[in-house]
């Protein structure tokens, strides 16, 4: 008898890949209640094409996708990952988890940033460095009354 098989799960654990890398394909990404019936969190879960489970995303793998593909998870969608187990520290202790790689090219399905707003033109009215500007009334540039001949001497003398 397997013993992780006694303790089955809606989601993936390590134990499942058996000690493959396996490649997968993302087909969404749903916020689920996850942990005990007592103290649920809310996590994002992210499901692959014919596999019966999701992966409970945490910071790192959520991260190593976002990185690639962008923060927008409906851009995910169609994207290849592999999944492979491995030992990480957690609370103090080494335990089995599953991280992913994204291959840097994986971003054939997720949409393009979007394209920066165009420039705001400034006129003079609209200028926050003279008068009329952001709001308030500003005397020109230098001409503020205020005496910039500050007297300077250096610690180490005039070289």
């Amino acid at each position: 008898m397997n013993i992780d098989q006694s303790f089955p799960s809606k989601y993936l654990k390590a134990a499942d890949l058996q000690g493959r890398n396996i490649s997968v394909q993302i087909s969404g990404v749903q916020l689920e209640d996850v942990g005990s019936d007592d103290k649920p969190e809310r996590k994002p879960v992210v499901y692959f094409t014919g596999a019966k489970k999701g992966l409970v995303l945490n910071k790192t793998n959520a991260l190593s996708i976002s990185e690639v593909i962008g923060p927008e998870t409906d851009n995910w969608v169609g994207v290849k990952v592999q999944l492979f187990a491995t030992r990480v520290p957690f609370q103090g202790r080494m335990v089995d988890a599953i991280r992913l790689s994204v291959p840097r090219d994986a971003p054939a399905t997720a949409a393009k940033p979007a394209a920066a707003p165009a420039p705001v033109p400034v006129t003079p009215a609209g200028d926050p460095f003279t008068s009329g500007g952001g709001g308030e009334s500003r005397p020109p540039f230098g001409d503020d009354g205020l005496n910039d001949d500050v007297p300077f001497s250096s610690p180490w003398g005039d070289r």
